[in-house]
């Protein structure tokens, strides 16, 4: 857990079209999600763990937090209840908080799916900002209407040199074969596609990623679902050139690797995935950012110790 893992990154900045937040030259953030599975007759408290991680992050100096969803069992989160709790939590942390939806909080819902999506695009996607404090303004696919209006959980927003973005895919085979989820891939392809070129064309020095699911063609998302997706991924981080991080965390196990392969087999060196922890474990990931060191990104396990097991 205490690993320490840094690579490179180059180039410059993001159009004046995406939502930019001031940096210092050195920054951090956090990276969360699948925590506070709290459930009927469970041997740990998962609640107080995740008290205890949101309490540990708002301590750390960092610029904000990302929490790749699965904000807690579905049992629980497919209830209006347990889901305004969970978005109040949020909202008052005291950093900035930008969420993007798992299975956990609608497509585990089963014959409530469509209502339980509208409902959370309702409540953690009415505004063009981020959750905590001080908030970040974020530019939004729905921002853009037509095709793509009711797309306001795929996010885009930059700090320092780098881009970050927000896509919408769930693990648990992602609602996958439905016209729901084939709709919803063609929006995530646009949006990606959207945010390398805006990148790419301002010279950006490095592309990070959100999303739930692991796509890579082992993970278990259901890769025929992801298929298109992960081409398009791949297809912009070569041409990107610069450093690609993905960052998904639907195996809620604390990992970070190079998995891109081309058709040679060789490794493609520009793009890291993270995993983020996950329950049971209720700790997060530091990303540590410093533009003036050629090492410019570092990750680090951040272990909670009061949520460790005795």
């Amino acid at each position: 857990m205490n690993a320490l893992h840094a690579f490179a990154l180059s180039g410059a900045v993001l159009t004046a079209a995406v939502p930019t937040a001031i940096a210092a030259p050195v920054f951090s953030i956090a990276l969360i999600g699948g925590v506070g599975y709290s459930e009927q007759n469970a041997p740990v408290d998962h609640e107080t763990h995740l008290r205890r991680l949101l309490a540990d992050i708002n301590a750390a100096p960092v610029a904000f937090v990302v929490h790749n969803g699965d904000a807690g069992h579905p049992q629980e989160m497919c209830t209006d209840p347990a889901l305004v709790r969970r978005h109040a939590q949020f909202a008052a942390m005291q950093r900035p908080l930008i969420f993007t939806p798992g299975d956990n909080e609608w497509f585990a819902c089963r014959d409530e799916r469509d209502h339980r999506l509208a409902r959370v695009r309702e409540l953690f996607f009415g505004t063009d900002q981020s959750l905590g404090a001080p908030p970040i303004k974020l530019l939004r696919q729905s921002a853009e209407g037509g095709t793509y209006a009711k797309y306001s959980e795929n996010a885009r927003w930059q700090m320092g040199d780098v881009t970050f973005l927000t896509i919408h895919v769930v693990g648990g085979g992602n609602n996958g074969g439905r016209p729901e989820a084939v709709e919803r891939d063609r929006a995530n392809r646009a949006w990606m596609t959207a945010s390398f070129a805006a990148a790419k064309a301002a010279g950006s020095r490095a592309v990070m990623l959100f999303t739930r699911a692991n796509v890579f063609p082992n993970g278990g998302v259901g890769f025929g679902y992801t298929e298109q997706f992960f081409e398009v991924l791949f297809n912009e981080t070569v041409k990107f050139g610069g450093p690609v991080v993905l960052v998904e965390g639907d195996d809620n196990r604390f990992l970070i690797d190079k998995p891109m392969r081309d058709s040679r087999e060789r490794v493609l060196e520009n793009l890291t995935r993270v995993q983020t922890f996950g329950t049971p474990d209720h700790h997060w990931i530091e990303a540590i950012v410093d533009t003036d060191n050629p090492n410019v990104f570092e990750f680090r396990a951040r272990v909670v110790k009061a949520n460790l097991a005795p």
